[in-house]
């Protein structure tokens, strides 16, 4: 019994510095402009949060400042963008204006950073009730600090979203699996559907 405490203690303690180190190494430069890698993509996802925080959140029509045919061939000069359904647009929107305190782009950044670090967790208790703690241990510290996913967690894109949704989703059901207690099998639908919403690929 006493070596188990102390293994689930040294565990905890694991798990707790891997999330934590997850959470601050993605904060190098947070405060960056959208200068970076894929700057136009983020930049496009950005001015759809922008807008709702000048003209107010219309979840069911957003829109983006390109008003050009690039896109789809067409003159856009309402500026639609339906790419993906704008959850993550209306969280960067609603933290920037009713928590303020950082700037806009950091804000984008920081709500990947935030979905990113809760995939950490999830990979490890997925990790965990699948193959045992060790298995989740090193899922969650591979996701948490190989460098591009590092880079790639931190940008102003869907993308790190939709993936703790797929995760989150995929937790639900082994959870679910194991004991048949139908809220798991509810919020598991519930998680993928907001994947799906996300980026269609998620089904894959």
């Amino acid at each position: 019994m006493k070596n188990e405490i102390i293994g689930r203690f040294e565990t905890f303690v694991i798990v707790v510095l891997i999330i934590l180190g997850a959470f601050f190494v993605r904060l190098y430069k947070i405060s960056n402009p959208i200068a970076d890698w894929h700057s136009w993509r983020q930049a496009d996802t950005a001015s759809v949060g922008r807008i709702y925080v000048e003209r107010g959140i219309d979840i069911l029509y957003p829109r983006y400042y390109d008003v050009s045919a690039i896109q789809t061939g067409y003159t856009n000069l309402a500026g639609w963008r339906f790419v993906e359904f704008p959850i993550f647009n209306i969280i960067h929107a609603l933290a920037f204006k009713y928590i303020g305190h950082f700037s806009f782009d950091t804000w984008g950044r920081l709500v990947s950073v935030i979905s990113s670090t809760v995939t950490v967790a999830a990979m490890f208790f997925l990790g965990k009730k699948l193959s045992g703690k060790w298995v989740g241990i090193f899922a969650a510290f591979f996701y948490a600090f190989i460098p591009f996913n590092v880079y790639f967690t931190r940008v102003i894109l869907p993308e790190p979203m939709a993936v703790t949704f797929s995760i989150l989703g995929v937790l639900s059901f082994v959870y679910y699996y194991g004991n048949s207690r139908k809220i798991l099998l509810f919020i598991s639908a519930l998680f993928f559907a907001l994947a799906l919403l996300l980026k269609p690929f998620s089904a894959f």
